[in-house]
């Protein structure tokens, strides 16, 4: 199980070659690379695309020498720009697909896309349902040419009247269960998100278990305090951490362990977030020993 973290908050203050070493030098296997801020995906309004694609094979190769791989990308996420039909055609699903082809240049495994999630759930989960597999079947197609996955997620929305978290698209394991198995394909699978999971009332390893190892390949790993996505690292919220660790060990979950978790360090002074790194380095091993542990009982 290769231990990973996303690189959003390194890019404020870092270079991406910079953060090769700064997670290499903390130990780390790979890299999750976030397209949403990537200077990669900028590039492309200065760059040539095969420039730019000549750029992301550099870094792979630089990393690769660090001992380092990109595991898993983040393609940007969207919000109420996809009531927008145009919009949708001429930039959303050309600039995830261009995600998708960077990533693959990265020699990323899988990709997380959100799901569309723009109208109220609770009385569109149908529609959104229905916009969701087309839009993921039309990512197939590239998925094959590049080789590469891409993972849906669970997501989790706000009551701007009541001023309260609620359900959202994949919130629940029976809608998340029901996206992955209808897009029915290799390419397109599931990433679960710890964090998303308790905002909305779910107990992440309630979720583990419903879904299992073949709808779960990707996880996002953060902890929260039930009131916000704080995204910060294990042990500074509430997450129940002995039993997702439990759970994972009971599925038999194959993918990687990837952190989501970098909001802690946003606010250090750029000369600490290294230190930070590895503080969030030393806490992955230790959850990754309790589900190695747990296999074993």
């Amino acid at each position: 199980m290769l231990l990973s973290t996303q690189t959003q908050v390194l890019t404020k203050a870092y270079t991406d070659e910079q953060i090769i070493d700064i997670l290499s030098g903390a130990g780390f296997d790979a890299a999750d690379y976030t397209m949403g801020n990537s200077r990669l995906l900028k590039a492309d309004s200065d760059l040539t695309r095969n420039e730019v694609t000549a750029k992301a094979k550099a870094l792979r190769a630089m990393a690769a020498d660090k001992g380092l791989v990109y595991n898993q990308c983040h393609a940007p996420a969207w919000g109420m720009e996809w009531g927008k039909e145009d919009y949708v055609r001429d930039v959303i699903f050309p600039t995830t697909v261009r995600s998708m082809e960077l990533a693959a240049a990265l020699g990323v495994k899988i990709i997380v896309v959100h799901p569309i999630h723009h109208l109220p759930w609770r009385t569109h989960a149908e529609e959104l349902f229905e916009m969701n597999m087309k839009f993921y079947k039309a990512l197939e197609p590239y998925c094959e040419a590049y080789g590469i996955k891409v993972a849906t997620e669970n997501m989790w929305n706000w009551d701007r009247n009541r001023r309260y978290i609620i359900d959202d698209t994949c919130s629940t394991a029976a809608e998340f269960n029901r996206y992955v198995d209808s897009m029915n394909s290799k390419w397109l699978t599931g990433c679960l998100d710890i964090g998303h999971a308790v905002l909305v009332g779910s107990q992440p390893e309630d979720m583990i278990r419903t879904m299992g190892s073949k709808r779960i390949q990707a996880l996002h790993v953060h902890d929260v305090l039930y009131t916000d996505d704080t995204h910060t690292m294990p042990y500074l919220g509430k997450v129940n951490w002995s039993a997702v660790t439990q759970a994972l060990a009971d599925i038999g979950y194959e993918g990687d362990f990837t952190f989501e978790a970098d909001c802690f360090f946003e606010r250090m002074p750029a000369a600490l977030q290294p230190g930070a790194v590895k503080m969030l380095h030393d806490t992955g091993r230790q959850l990754i020993s309790m589900i190695d542990a747990a296999k074993k009982k």
